[in-house]
């Protein structure tokens, strides 16, 4: 886990988000991929 953003250096999720993956419905699951995919664009060099 990055220690500034608190995200997984390897996935971009939340630990909240690791947690909840498993159990997650799909509408979940496409919710934190638009989140993973929001993180890719303000993290990118």
């Amino acid at each position: 886990m990055h220690p500034d953003n608190g995200l997984c250096m390897g996935c971009l999720r939340t630990l909240d988000e690791i947690r909840q993956w498993g159990q997650a419905d799909a509408a979940t699951k496409r919710g934190i991929w638009i989140q993973i995919s929001q993180r890719l664009k303000e993290y990118s060099v």
